[in-house]
């Protein structure tokens, strides 16, 4: 792996990073569009006024569509803005890069290992769990020294 491919893993790492403190937050149950209109007092119609919506069944449809997960996200960021809200969004890594990264480089090679691992058993070749562990060790970082794309293949 090339240094400037490692430098932008550490930064996209450092930029989502804050993002990780609210992975574990719950929206509330009828959505956040729902939960924030109704903490500012605003009414569906109100907030399709300010959406230029006539319509405040739309309105109920949107909050239930975010609630059920399906709302697209421009539509979210509409209503955000009409509340005075802004929208974040974020695809979070629940670890940091390098060790999901590392993770998967393991996963692969054991498997590898464990193929060649159970022929050289059959053989009467087998080695002892220090030098597997040396190999696995070795391999993983091979793996991760070279092209990312083999990781996810």
């Amino acid at each position: 792996m090339r240094d400037i491919d490692i430098l932008r893993i550490q930064q996209l790492d450092e930029t989502v990073n804050p993002f990780r403190k609210v992975l574990d937050i719950a929206p509330p149950v009828g959505g956040w569009t729902r939960a924030i209109r109704e903490a500012l007092g605003m009414t569906n119609v109100q907030l399709a006024k300010r959406l230029g919506r006539k319509a405040p069944q739309t309105i109920e449809d949107m909050q239930q569509s975010e609630a059920a997960g399906t709302i697209k996200i421009e539509t979210l960021r509409e209503l955000a803005e009409a509340m005075g809200c802004r929208l974040v969004y974020a695809v979070v890594p629940v670890k940091p890069l390098d060790e999901l990264r590392k993770e998967r480089a393991t996963e692969i090679v054991r498997k590898a290992l464990a193929r060649t691992s159970h022929s050289m058993k059959l053989e009467a070749q087998d080695v002892d769990s220090r030098a597997e562990r040396r190999a696995l060790a070795r391999q993983v970082e091979k793996l991760l020294l070279g092209n990312p794309k083999r990781l996810w293949d």
